[in-house]
């Protein structure tokens, strides 16, 4: 199935861009920063966060589903059928179930991606870098890399302006594939079951090696 070969890309990508974060840093105007600190000063106010899904995969295949968020290191992402498919990021690990195959996968959560928008402190500076601020008709977007690990890929947060919310974001790798996942019905700062981000799932192979 698609959607199962794909998933995985939400996660974990190789991108490029490495080789070009300290001149595109270098280029960033003020109003920029200016953008970003305001963004990571949302980021910073958002402790949990509930919203519906819609992920399209680089073959343009759709899946849909409910994704919830607790920082500091906390995701789920519940997808619907027929996406054989669970992932809970319980504050150390994301954990990737294939419920079919009974497969279970794992890799550090500050490793993906989206580790910077679960961290303690969001900081869109230092470790994590924005190489570039793009604005579009009422959005703005930030793409942004890890500069310890740039072979992790890159992330592109996409905001809407009036008010600031989050609605969208792309993880792009080195062969430019790129995975999206957009955002509807957020709900900010909700009372979350702790449950949600624990993973159980007993008689799982584990195919990680460890994560």
């Amino acid at each position: 199935m698609a959607a199962r070969l794909f998933l995985p890309f939400a996660f974990v990508v190789v991108a490029a861009a490495c080789l070009l974060r300290d001149t595109a840093a270098a280029e960033l105007s003020f109003r920029d920063q200016q953008d970003i600190r305001r963004i990571e000063a949302y980021l910073n106010g958002i402790r949990t966060l509930s919203a519906d899904f819609i992920q399209v995969a680089p073959d343009g295949s759709i899946s849909r589903g409910r994704f919830y968020l607790k920082r500091p290191g906390r995701l789920r992402f519940e997808y619907e059928p027929p996406a054989p498919v669970l992932v809970v990021a319980d504050g150390t690990y994301v954990n990737y179930f294939d419920v079919e195959l009974g497969q279970l996968s794992q890799i550090g959560v500050y490793s993906t991606p989206l580790g910077a928008v679960v961290a303690k402190e969001v900081m869109l500076s230092g470790r994590i870098e924005v190489t570039s601020v793009e604005r579009g008709s009422a959005v703005i977007s930030l793409e942004t890399i890890d500069t310890e690990e740039p072979g992790r890929g890159t992330l592109t947060l996409i905001f809407s302006e009036r008010p600031l919310e989050i609605r969208k974001w792309e993880v792009n790798d080195s062969g430019g594939l790129t995975t999206t996942i957009a955002l509807d019905n957020v709900s900010i700062n909700p009372d979350l079951d702790p449950e949600l981000f624990v993973f159980r799932q007993h008689g799982a192979e584990d195919v990680s090696g460890g994560g």
